[in-house]
């Protein structure tokens, strides 16, 4: 017999509470590390929720209108899309240090 899935619900801080806004999970790895973005408030962007609960928002140099956060692999680096204020996107890679 499969054991039934565990679902954990959770927001980012500071994520918005309107209609259409929120925390919004796109990828997770092997370890248990999620990535996303966040919509509706005021430095809205990227997040990296560790498996203890702990995020760290950010957002790439030059992403003065948001991030998104696509893709983490098991090594932690995050990989995505960030838009400047022409609202013109870009893609961008986030290293961890080893």
């Amino acid at each position: 017999m499969c054991a039934q899935p565990v679902y954990t619900t959770f927001d980012a801080p500071g994520a918005g509470t309107t209609s259409g806004a929120g925390t919004f999970a796109t990828n997770i790895n092997g370890g248990g590390t999620i990535v996303g973005y966040t919509t509706g408030m005021s430095d809205s962007g990227s997040f990296v929720r560790d498996p203890d609960g702990t995020f760290t928002s950010f957002n790439p140099p030059g992403a003065t209108a948001g991030s998104t956060a696509a893709a983490i692999n098991n090594a932690g680096d995050v990989a995505g899309n960030y838009y400047n204020g022409d609202h013109i996107g870009a893609s961008c890679a986030r290293r961890m240090a080893p």
